[in-house]
């Protein structure tokens, strides 16, 4: 099972009339304005809303329009994920889209003035296989300067030296002052699974994403560590990573 993290924001006052907004600047798919193309991973395993005063929030597509659009609900009414995270967990029964076809997102909001509002969608390939087993956990600092509301890669310092070998990630958290989420980067993968980001120690995390319920990430090779891609409200200076690693060989 593979997943892979998109998605959307866009500085909108809608008063309160849905709209759709841009798409994230990505490299990993092909997108133009507010669409993004449904690449082989067709699968929404998971959806999530987030903005100040934000009070709806669709996704839309050719396939999806056949029966409804997807409202996605809870929503996070906030600058960031809330504590715990609001979100749409189809991991274990996921939703089928067509490869190729157009997907949006659309919010709406009631503020009055223009807001950052982001979705965010995790495709898949079909639903997950949690991993049950032993591991580890490791965590891993960065020190590089975010870009506001664009995904900006950080390259990661272990806190402790792993023995030389092959390590398969089943589970990751990610904390800056203002994350919203991350998605992970290994050299040779196209794809970037991702998940909730958090602010404080403190946060109830989505345990979807840890300890193997999401399943294998990927796999990363010592001598070729991963690299996490952050999406942030702001501007944050300092990064913190938790890795769930099983050693594969």
């Amino acid at each position: 099972m593979v997943f892979h993290l998109v998605g959307w924001h866009e500085s909108v006052n809608t008063g309160g009339v849905l709209q759709e907004i841009d798409a994230l600047p990505d490299p990993t798919v092909t997108y133009k304005d507010n669409q993004i193309i449904v690449p082989s991973l067709n699968h929404i395993l998971g959806m999530m809303a987030l903005g100040a005063t934000i009070d709806n929030a669709r996704l839309a597509s050719p396939s999806l329009r056949s029966i409804i659009e997807l409202t996605i609900n809870p929503l996070n009414v906030g600058a960031e994920p809330t504590s715990p995270p609001a979100y749409v967990d189809l991991f274990e029964g996921p939703i089928a889209l067509v490869v190729g076809e157009a997907l949006t997102a659309k919010v709406s909001n009631t503020g009055g003035t223009a807001e950052d509002d982001v979705i965010l969608v995790w495709l898949g390939d079909g639903p997950v296989t949690p991993y049950r087993g032993p591991f580890r956990t490791i965590k891993a600092t960065g020190s590089t300067t975010l870009t506001a509301y664009q995904w900006t890669n950080v390259t990661l310092t272990f806190e402790q030296t792993l023995p030389r070998g092959r390590y398969r990630i089943v589970g990751m958290a990610a904390k800056s002052d203002g994350c919203i989420a991350a998605r992970l980067v290994v050299p040779g993968q196209p794809w970037r699974p991702g998940v909730i980001g958090h602010d404080a120690y403190s946060d109830i995390q989505a345990t979807r994403f840890r300890f193997g319920n999401a399943g294998a990430f990927l796999e990363f090779d010592t001598h070729s560590p991963p690299t996490v891609e952050f999406l942030s409200a702001s501007a944050d200076t300092t990064e913190e990573v938790w890795f769930d690693i099983v050693p594969v060989t």
